[in-house]
């Protein structure tokens, strides 16, 4: 696959799973409908990732970039991490809470509490995060 096509490919899967998002953000008050619209998100976010990794090598550049001080592309590597640690944290938040609302609501109210406070703030880490990855990438 020629870098053209590859850049083609993977700014249209980051466009997707940006519009995805948004959709799973707009349903975040039925889980039947948000958890796997954010999974899906996820899913071709990480795939997009090794096609990149696969096609630019994306690892090597990054540490050249790191190593070179360009700033941009070291701001982008960073919000790009984070982005990925952040799916993590609402993955396990969100299915634990989720677990705790279906399963033992009655018996867990702080629990529950607490996981929403947490899953809400990554949640606004991420959107700003992941935005700022999808902003970036468009320079890459």
């Amino acid at each position: 696959m020629n870098d053209e096509t590859l850049s083609l490919l993977t700014r249209s899967l980051n466009t997707a799973m940006v519009l995805v998002l948004a959709v799973g953000l707009y349903f975040r008050y039925r889980p039947k409908v948000h958890m796997p619209l954010m999974l899906t998100a996820f899913a071709v976010d990480l795939a997009n990732v090794l096609i990149i990794e696969l096609g630019r090598g994306a690892v090597g550049q990054a540490t050249e970039a790191f190593a070179a001080g360009d700033y941009f592309s070291q701001f982008h590597v960073a919000v790009s991490a984070l982005s990925i640690a952040g799916y993590v944290v609402a993955v396990v938040t969100g299915v634990k809470l989720y677990r705790i609302l279906t399963t033992r609501a009655p018996n867990d109210p702080a629990r529950a509490q607490r996981l929403r406070r947490v899953h809400k703030f990554n949640a606004a880490i991420f959107v700003v995060t992941r935005l700022s990855s999808y902003a970036t990438s468009f320079w890459m």
